[in-house]
Parts: C-alpha cells; structure tokens; sequence
C-alpha cells in the first residue's frame, strides 16, 4: 500500500486490505488486525499527505529501550553514556577513526 502514488490509490488498495480480511475467518488474530487497521485508518492514510513517518524515532527509542535492558548494572553514568552514544554512530565512522 504504501507503493501507491497517491492518497485515493492508497485508499483503494486499504480497502481491498479490509475486505481480505473480512473474507479469512481463519484466526482471531485476523479479526484484531483487521480492527486495528479500521481505528488507525486515517492515520495511515495521513502518510500519503506529506510521505513522511516516524519510523527513526520508534527505531531510536526501541535501540535505547535495547542498549539500557544490556547495560542493566551499570554503575558509572559515563561508562552508560558513552555506550548510548556509540550505538548511534555510523560504523563506518567508528572504524574509520579506529584505524587513524
């Protein structure tokens, strides 16, 4: 769906979605997809408005989320910020300097 080239294509493709799942009677996790999918229908389609989304800032949350659940003990804060900062620069650079 988001390979669509516009709000009102998205829109159609949605729906084809809705009804596809409406046809599987197969699983109850079918029926709570297709009731999330419902509630947040404009929501998804606001994508094709700008075509921007959130997705770094869910993937930098879950990599804190991740790096402070392996981190657990810590007992020097800087030790615990410097191992934040590391996780979000670019391997290319860490090695890049590594070998200088």
């Amino acid at each position: 769906m988001y390979r669509a080239h516009n709000k009102i294509q998205a829109k159609k493709i949605f729906e084809e979605i809705i009804s596809l799942l409406e046809d599987s009677h197969h699983s109850r996790y079918f029926e709570t997809f297709k009731r999330t999918l419902k509630l947040w229908k404009e929501n998804i389609l606001n994508y094709f408005n700008h075509y921007t989304t959130n997705a770094y800032t869910e993937g930098a949350h879950t990599k804190i989320k991740l790096m402070k659940r392996v981190s657990y003990g810590f007992r020097n804060v800087h030790n615990y910020i410097a191992k934040m900062t590391l996780a979000f620069l670019p391997l290319c650079w860490i090695l890049h300097h590594h070998i200088i």
